[in-house]
């Protein structure tokens, strides 16, 4: 059994079991000089899979991705191609709620450029899946009131009541059909009659209208933003007017990345039959907080500024290399307790 895995996935060679073979890839679309091997693969969002890829892996069987979305891949392609298809749900939920606490606070501070917006006492949360619930239990440690609206879950809260809110924070998928589409669910329209002071967009790029944000800062608004709608180029004037911009990193953190990839393998190896042996050492759970730092993330723990920090590098050059080189290279952090 062959798995390409992207390079950028951690912890692989401390939790793949005995009998797979591991390559790596680069990010993006893999050479078909490795997929043309591959029985597995494992990928992030920055590798679409979709029909031409699969035509370039003719050995495939089984394709996760190690994060909680999935619109980088075409679904009836691969179940038309007989490949087993598993996606890490929940895998970073906390880590998003964490983020947002994180930058209500640095949003709020008193060094902050946006420190003059009053208290805030409401926010709406669109989306109340794992990650919305996340930032829920985040957000009640601020003391600040929550609105859940999920309208396929039944909640309550109407559309009006979101709108009348202090602030908004958005975790849904991003769908373009059916009754409750989310492509630019947060719209001009939308905008010019919301109370918000505030709005975080930590969930796809393609659910806030970019343009009609950038007028409702301009008018006094505040934004967070983290995703982007023609990542990994993101718009260098939303960049420079929100608060807090984010190289789609919300969801990262040492727990989340852990928590991702032994989903994954935990999948893998069912479909493998191969079992998951507590007593062999490629195998065992590992605690996240407890695993010997790799290359890639020994810098952790990092300071309380790295929003602020990673929002000035992103200031700075608000390039698709920036965008890349700090999504893919700054250090991993731990989730606040």
């Amino acid at each position: 059994m062959i798995l390409l895995a992207d390079r950028h996935i951690p912890w692989l060679d401390e939790l793949l079991p005995p009998g797979i073979t591991l390559l790596r890839f680069d990010g993006g679309r893999p050479p078909d000089s490795l997929i043309s091997q591959a029985d597995a693969l494992l990928i992030r969002t920055v590798t679409k899979a979709d029909a031409a890829l699969l035509a370039s892996a003719p050995r495939l069987k089984w394709l996760g991705t190690a994060t909680a979305g999935f619109d980088h891949i075409d679904v009836d392609a691969v179940l038309n191609a007989g490949i087993t298809l598993y996606v890490a749900e929940g895998c970073n939920a906390s880590a998003v709620g964490d983020y947002v606490r994180r930058a209500m606070r640095d949003v709020r501070s008193e060094d902050s450029y946006a420190s003059h917006i009053a208290p805030l006492t409401s926010c709406a949360i669109i989306g109340f899946g794992h990650t919305g619930r996340a930032a829920a239990e985040q957000l009640n440690k601020l003391d600040i009131e929550i609105l859940p609206y999920d309208p396929p879950l039944g909640l309550p809260a109407t559309w009006e009541d979101v709108l009348a809110c202090d602030a908004v924070t958005v975790h849904v998928p991003l769908t373009f059909e059916g009754p409750h589409k989310t492509h630019h669910l947060i719209s001009e329209a939308v905008l010019t009659r919301a109370k918000w002071r505030l709005l975080f967009q930590a969930s796809r790029g393609g659910v806030v209208d970019e343009t009609a944000l950038k007028a409702w800062i301009r008018a006094g608004g505040t934004a967070v933003v983290d995703v982007w709608e023609n990542e990994p180029s993101p718009d260098p004037e939303l960049v420079a007017l929100a608060a807090i911009a984010t190289p789609h990193i919300a969801g990262y953190s040492v727990e989340a990345k852990f928590r991702a990839t032994k989903m994954c393998l935990e999948d893998l190896c069912k479909m493998l039959d191969a079992g998951w042996k507590k007593q062999d050492a490629g195998c065992r759970m590992l605690d996240a907080r407890r695993l010997t730092p790799t290359a890639t993330d020994s810098r952790f723990p990092i300071p309380d500024s790295f929003l602020s920090d990673l929002s000035d590098a992103m200031k700075k050059n608000p390039s698709e290399e920036t965008f890349k080189k700090l999504r893919n290279e700054s250090p991993l952090r731990s989730e606040a307790e």
